[in-house]
């Protein structure tokens, strides 16, 4: 349904504003979408990305060549240099935007967290559509305001949020009202964006290439069980009484990542509840059901 989201607004004119549209090979559905929205974008930048979906040295050598091939394009099409000096400052820009949305997740780990899940998601979600060095002074006045007033009131379960790509911030809201506190999450749209740092050190283009493929995987990148183990230390870290699995409708990579997530979560006696989702709210009265069922068995 994000997917046909996307299709349904480029048919309907709502990306004129882009300069142009780049694609990573992440799954089928991404892939066929990119070769559809090419006629919509006849005269704007156009670039497809091959992901490796594999972690070795001959995949990294390969993506790096990748990246530059990337810059390459960016840089005919548009007439301007990057230089490895203009990616080390970008570079350097970015990891303290990672830096500083680890400082609220970090607010969660208290008991109850000052802020909630839905607040969360929309500062990760700006960070995703504001200039980087803005959102960054954005975040440091949040924070300095946040820790002179913050005021907290007991809620109920703590929860970790497993899936995707996830924007619907009503749909964080419902889960917190039906009793619910959501105080970690796995998601494309949250953690997996900006938890591991680019290391400065090197070549840059190398080290944005090893920071895509060694990062907290999305399902696209093998092998899975770094993505099981990732999630296992956040439920710790953040004293998850249960994980909420939210994954979109028909997204075929993530169900079948479910089980083995499943197996490690039985292993360790975590309690869990998956819902398929759209990427807008639906059901309304049905998943609040299943949501307040699923929290009054962890004790809410």
């Amino acid at each position: 349904s994000f997917a046909r989201s996307c299709l349904d607004s480029a048919l309907k004119g709502r990306y004129r504003f882009l300069n142009g549209l780049v694609a990573p090979h992440t799954c089928d559905t991404v892939r066929n979408l990119f070769e559809i929205l090419r006629g919509q974008f006849k005269d704007k930048y156009l670039h497809f990305i091959n992901l490796p979906h594999i972690r070795s040295g001959k995949a990294l050598n390969f993506f790096v060549e990748e990246l530059y091939r990337f810059k390459e394009s960016l840089e005919a099409f548009f007439k301007v240099e990057i230089s490895d000096e203009l990616l080390k400052r970008s570079i350097e820009t970015y990891n303290e935007n990672g830096r500083l949305l680890r400082k609220i997740y970090d607010l969660r780990t208290e008991s109850p967290p000052p802020i909630s899940g839905s607040e969360v998601l929309k500062i990760v979600l700006t960070s995703m559509v504001t200039f980087k060095e803005e959102h960054n002074e954005l975040v440091r006045s949040f924070l300095k305001e946040y820790e002179a007033n913050a005021s907290s009131e007991e809620r109920g379960p703590r929860l970790h949020l497993s899936g995707s790509v996830l924007y619907d911030v009503e749909l964080l809201k419902l889960i917190e009202e039906s009793g619910g506190t959501i105080v970690s999450d796995d998601l494309c749209t949250g953690t997996r964006y900006f938890w591991d740092e680019v290391k400065t050190t090197q070549n840059p283009m190398k080290a944005i290439a090893e920071r895509y493929l060694e990062k907290v995987p999305c399902l696209c990148v093998y092998p899975h069980e770094d993505r099981t183990r990732h999630i296992e230390e956040m439920i710790k870290r953040y004293r998850a009484d249960g994980v909420l699995f939210l994954i979109q409708k028909y997204c075929d990579p993530y169900l079948f990542e479910y089980p083995y997530i499943c197996r490690m979560l039985k292993e360790n006696g975590i309690p869990h509840l998956s819902v398929e989702v759209e990427h807008r709210v639906a059901g309304v009265e049905q998943l609040k059901n299943r949501v307040k069922a699923f929290l009054e068995m962890l004790g809410g």
